[in-house]
């Protein structure tokens, strides 16, 4: 790894960090039921499939929409995985 990747890799870890507990705060707030969240994951993941990328090469486009894609799964994982860590805690 280049210094250069690192240094975006630790610029971007804290924002999934972030985003991935403010997710979750929101659904723990709201009192998401599973259903939703489960089509609230699948419309965000489907949003970042749809998004186009006009700057990236077309040839490198597909690549780029799928690992968006894995991205967002894997934030919407860590959120559910809070969520579920803190209602079972509530439960207990």
């Amino acid at each position: 790894m280049t210094e250069k990747e690192l240094e975006l890799e630790a610029r971007l870890a804290p924002i999934e960090h972030v985003l991935g507990h403010t997710l979750a705060r929101l659904h723990l707030l709201l009192g998401t039921p599973e259903e939703q969240m489960n089509a609230i994951e699948r419309q965000m993941e489907g949003a970042s499939v749809a998004t186009t990328f006009p700057t990236v090469d077309p040839n490198q486009a597909d690549k780029f929409a799928k690992q968006v894609q894995e991205n967002v799964g894997r934030l919407n994982a860590a959120a559910r995985d809070i969520v579920a860590m803190r209602r079972s805690k509530l439960l207990s």
